[in-house]
């Protein structure tokens, strides 16, 4: 109530919900002050409902059945986003680790030779998804790029191998003259995933912009014109590339015309 002896309502309502043992309790003001200001401020102490005197009893356990209910339904939810954090947070300490160990593995790879045929001879550029070396084809003693996937915690291992086999034969698949050419991929003994694939020289339309910024409309309309014929050559033969950004799109310094080409995650 409101009004009691000795006691203000509005008080005891905000010393409740000021202490941590019954703030999560709910509070229902039961008084035969009706004006909206007093509700108003009912609900200012923290209340939960407000019932006005004279009242039916049916109604008062109605609302207080209510309350209880959305209070565990809260409690439940509460308690879901705690696990939800503790998983993220272990999600977070994997990715830490994981992050840390491919560092230092994708760091001591280089002169590891792929199936016989391919010597990793330095790191050149690292991703989210994979480490991207310079490599050495030793049959042809051609110089190629090797894809080199990383593990992604969160995701179960067969899954990453199959997003990065689709990847490879998705590229294979692309005949387009800016799209980068893939040569091979697969697992070799030592366990790593690899897509063998053409040597870009140049860089990315990320670092492009950073060096030069403003980009005219002419440069703007001479880089998208290719990376549009690409995916439209993508989406004819059923193949969505799910992460077009900057960073993905190269641009290749021997190339004939502007040098775009899409080297990543094409599919």
């Amino acid at each position: 109530d409101i009004n009691m002896p000795e006691m203000n309502g509005y008080e005891v309502c905000a010393a409740l919900k000021g202490d941590p043992l019954t703030l999560a309790i709910p509070v229902i003001f039961l008084s035969a002050l009706d004006d909206v200001r007093d509700k108003v401020s009912a609900f200012a102490a923290g209340g939960a409902d407000y019932v006005t005197k004279p009242f039916q009893s049916d109604e008062v356990l109605a609302r207080v059945d209510c309350q209880l209910r959305v209070t565990r339904l809260r409690a439940a939810l509460e308690q879901k986003n705690r696990e939800l954090a503790e998983k993220n947070e272990e999600l977070r300490q994997a990715w830490r680790s994981t992050e840390a160990v491919f560092s230092t593995l994708s760091n001591v790879l280089d002169g590891q030779v792929l199936c016989d045929k391919y010597r990793l001879e330095a790191k050149i550029g690292m991703g989210g998804f994979a480490a991207i070396y310079r490599a050495r084809h030793l049959q042809t003693d051609q110089a190629i790029a090797v894809k080199v996937l990383r593990p992604i915690p969160g995701f179960d291992s067969w899954q990453q191998l199959e997003r990065f086999r689709l990847e490879g034969d998705s590229m294979m698949r692309l005949n387009h003259p800016n799209v980068v050419s893939v040569f091979d991929s697969g697992i070799a003994d030592s366990g790593i995933a690899f897509i063998a694939m053409e040597l870009l020289e140049g860089r990315t339309l990320a670092a492009e912009i950073e060096a030069v910024r403003p980009l005219s409309l002419r440069r703007c309309a001479a880089i998208l014109e290719p990376v549009c014929a690409v995916l439209s050559e993508a989406h004819a033969r059923g193949i969505i590339h799910r992460d077009i950004k900057p960073g993905n799109i190269f641009l290749h310094v021997g190339a004939d015309t502007d040098g775009t080409t899409v080297p990543d995650d094409v599919g």
